[in-house]
């Protein structure tokens, strides 16, 4: 059986902004946000929780990267948004 394949978002966030954060990658038309953080299988980020925001295709990702704010933007990634916390980092993938 082959492990299904979908594009996706991670973001990390303090904790404090996961909830904001959650509801723009909504808003940026992720179809499904998984919280992860220090009780979840997946771990998140150390000292963050991280969102991971599935999208039907890998344009609506990148498009939903580009609208998060620059500064948010990790290495791996080419475009950010406006209100996503300063502090998260993107970074597009697919799974």
């Amino acid at each position: 059986m082959e492990i299904p394949r979908y594009p996706y978002v991670a973001v990390d966030v303090p904790e404090s902004e996961s909830e904001e954060a959650g509801a723009l990658l909504f808003e940026l038309g992720a179809a499904g946000v998984e919280q992860r953080d220090a009780t979840t299988l997946a771990r998140g980020a150390s000292g963050l929780v991280t969102l991971v925001a599935s999208f039907e295709t890998h344009d609506e990702a990148r498009a939903a990267v580009s609208e998060l704010p620059p500064a948010t933007r990790g290495s791996s990634t080419s475009s950010r948004s406006a209100s996503a916390p300063a502090s998260s980092c993107a970074r597009p993938g697919a799974r």
